[in-house]
């Protein structure tokens, strides 16, 4: 799939619709997708998270849940 085509042929729908209840439900899934705040990244970014994770479990650098439950206690 080309994102990019995809993103254009969107853009030409949305130019054509007429409807507001249709813009209306757009916007308000525009509107939740930027209060999720989410980071984009990019594959490279996922893999060297992944690759990071992965090195800090084999150097036991984690916390277990029980300690997370008992952390959380505190704040």
């Amino acid at each position: 799939m080309n994102i990019q085509a995809e993103k254009i042929k969107l853009i030409e729908w949305l130019l054509d619709v007429e409807n507001i209840s249709v813009l209306k439900k757009v916007a308000e899934v525009r509107a939740h997708s930027v209060e999720k705040g989410l980071p984009k990244l990019s594959i490279e970014d996922l893999q060297t998270r992944a690759l990071d994770s992965e090195d800090a479990i084999k150097n036991g650098n984690l916390t277990t849940f029980d300690e997370l439950k008992d952390e959380m206690k505190t704040w």
